[in-house]
């Protein structure tokens, strides 16, 4: 029996069996997997609020081997992201977060620094109202962590530099120079230019990089795009956050 202890963001958490729970966890060492609670559903002493997305904990967890599943036998509540959970958008909005991770991220395979922008996002929305800027941002910084970033500099047929106003091609998600049938919309040189520094800056200096609402609007039709050719599905968590967040 192999035993460990870890720090984990929790993203998702689904019943299994007649009282067991699985959750998909998120951490510094072992990027996403799963872990199953025997009795979760009715040790509500035993894990006091842990077993809850977006909850980060200290998990004591055991293996039969280095192959086998987790289990979770006890743990120590670090962040139970109480100031998050009073608001419908910030609920929403982090929800829209642990659902795109947990759809995008291989699993067993550590992602130490995606781990830490999660947790800062989750983070900020305690501190702030939940906003287009939160969810594009992180959304651009995932999709740069995992080999998936957008090419905010070439056009995506001709290899050209791209002019102050570009296009948007939905049929591959990309930016070109010249209108082509379908697009989808224009992408200025100012949103392209915020995205890239959302992308390169450290997390806690994102509060000076600049997002208006028209480039907002710019920014969520590249973002969305890019993003569902990526997921295996659609999520389900995507219509009630844009209502939310346009509300």
């Amino acid at each position: 029996m192999i035993r460990h202890v870890d720090e984990v963001l929790v993203l998702q958490v689904r019943p299994t069996g007649e009282a067991d729970l699985l959750l998909t966890l998120l951490s510094k060492s072992q990027g996403r997997f799963d872990a199953r609670v025997p009795g979760g559903r009715k040790s509500v002493k035993r894990f006091c609020g842990m077993l809850q997305p977006f909850t980060v904990f200290e998990a004591e967890m055991r293996r039969r081997n280095p192959s086998a599943q987790p289990v979770l036998e006890t743990g120590h509540l670090m962040d139970p992201m109480l100031e998050l959970r009073r608001s419908a958008a910030s609920v929403c909005l982090a929800s829209w977060f642990c659902e795109i991770t947990t759809a995008l991220v291989p699993p067993g395979t550590p992602e130490p620094r995606l781990a830490e922008t999660l947790v800062f996002f989750l983070q900020r929305l305690k501190k702030a109202p939940a906003g287009v800027k939160h969810r594009h941002f992180y959304e651009a910084r995932l999709l740069n962590e995992l080999g998936f970033r957008p090419d905010l500099r070439l056009c995506s047929r001709t290899g050209a530099p791209l002019p102050p106003t570009a296009y948007l091609e939905r049929a591959r998600g990309t930016l070109i120079c010249k209108p082509v049938v379908p697009v989808s919309g224009t992408v200025t040189a100012s949103t392209r230019k915020a995205l890239e520094s959302a992308m390169d800056s450290p997390v806690e200096s994102l509060g000076d990089v600049r997002l208006t609402r028209c480039e907002a609007e710019e920014a969520r039709m590249l973002l969305t795009d890019l993003l569902l050719r990526h997921l295996p599905f659609r999520p389900r968590s995507l219509d009630l956050l844009e209502r939310e967040l346009r509300a």
